[in-house]
């Protein structure tokens, strides 16, 4: 792993080396030259630090200073590599100017994903890390986004950040061969999740999915990503990623079925990300997911049954809701959102993820 304590502050040509080995054995430049068949302005740009030791060069000092050619090729070497690594470190200290971007550095240093450090190099050489980059300019260019349009732009970096977190968890672990037909056969089972202790419910969805081939993860929310969740294929493995953003688990099991759609359903290629915000400009595939989502949670020629009796209240929201066998806050919220309740009167029934 790259340390910027070990990038050098200076590097010396080997052609310095040469030029003093010349003087230790009292040769010229010009008796060099044609000791080993070469131009006198050869030898000389080699010292001046113009030209390179190539190979056949360090072969031909061998034979006039008995100092063998790995010698003159490793000094060569670790010339052209230093050279680099100050580059390297020039680079960084340019990229410097675009760190306040990254608003998400702490974030990410709390969750581990990054060194805490106050140096601003350092921080700048943690990204490269972090995202697998390197310059901070290639980020935007790491991730070809699908999703809804919201009113509000989200923060690229921190959304791609929150993105990368997925990936990196992902690359942890040895998953093993997806199965469609298998996910299409659990999402009865699944469904049943909604009714356990939350926390033991992201712990039983996680392991059930991964023994299906879907990668699971659960990361916090990123500060304006304005993110519920994603879906995305890694290797040839779905991976669903969900946050906390509004904490409710109504939006969560809606957040997970509405992903489940895409893997089932929609391209392999495109990353869809899933807001929690007015939309404008929805795409036919995200219809299609929503319309999963409400549909899997509550079927639809019930629900249709329940709307006709236009019975909006506590008592009617329970016994819908029991008979359906679906928390009764998945249904108050779908209420809610559709205007037949206004949020506030349906909260005691919505449970937070705690």
């Amino acid at each position: 792993m790259r340390n910027l304590k070990y990038y050098p502050n200076f590097i010396e040509h080997p052609g310095l080396t040469l030029k003093k080995t010349l003087d230790a054995y009292g040769l010229s430049q010009k008796q060099l030259a044609i000791r080993i068949s070469m131009t006198e302005k050869h030898i000389t740009a080699i010292i001046k630090g113009y030209s390179p030791i190539t190979t056949e060069t360090a072969l031909k000092l061998e034979t006039v200073f008995d100092i063998s050619a790995i010698f003159w090729n490793n000094l060569q070497k670790l010339y052209d590599e230093n050279r680099t690594r100050l580059n390297f470190v020039k680079q960084i200290n340019e990229e410097i100017k675009h760190l306040p971007k990254f608003k998400i550095y702490n974030k990410l240093a709390h969750l581990g994903y990054v060194k805490r450090t106050d140096v601003r190099e350092e921080k700048v050489f943690e990204l490269h890390k972090f995202y697998a980059v390197s310059s901070l300019l290639n980020i935007p260019k790491t991730y070809s986004l699908q999703f809804r349009k919201s009113f509000q732009e989200p923060n690229k970096e921190s959304l791609i950040a929150w993105l990368r977190c997925g990936e990196i968890e992902f690359r942890k672990e040895n998953i093993g061969q997806f199965s469609r037909k298998t996910l299409i056969n659990s999402i009865s089972d699944i469904r049943k999740l909604t009714h356990i202790d939350f926390k033991e419910s992201i712990r039983k969805l996680k392991e059930y999915l991964f023994d299906i081939g879907v990668y699971f993860v659960f990361i916090p929310y990123f500060e304006n990503t304005y993110i519920n969740g994603v879906v995305r294929w890694i290797k040839d493995n779905p991976v669903i990623q969900i946050s906390d953003r509004n904490k409710y688990t109504d939006i969560f099991w809606f957040t997970v079925f509405h992903e489940i759609c895409h893997i089932l359903k929609h391209s392999k290629k495109n990353i869809f990300i899933d807001f929690e915000e007015k939309y404008k400009n929805v795409s036919d595939d995200e219809k299609e997911a929503d319309e999963f989502a409400r549909n899997v949670l509550i079927p639809k020629n019930e629900y249709e049954i329940f709307l006709k009796k236009h019975n909006y209240s506590d008592e009617s929201i329970i016994s819908f809701s029991n008979e359906i066998s679906i928390p009764e806050g998945i249904v108050a919220g779908r209420l809610a959102f559709e205007g037949y309740r206004d949020w506030k009167s349906i909260s005691r029934f919505r449970e937070k993820m705690n």
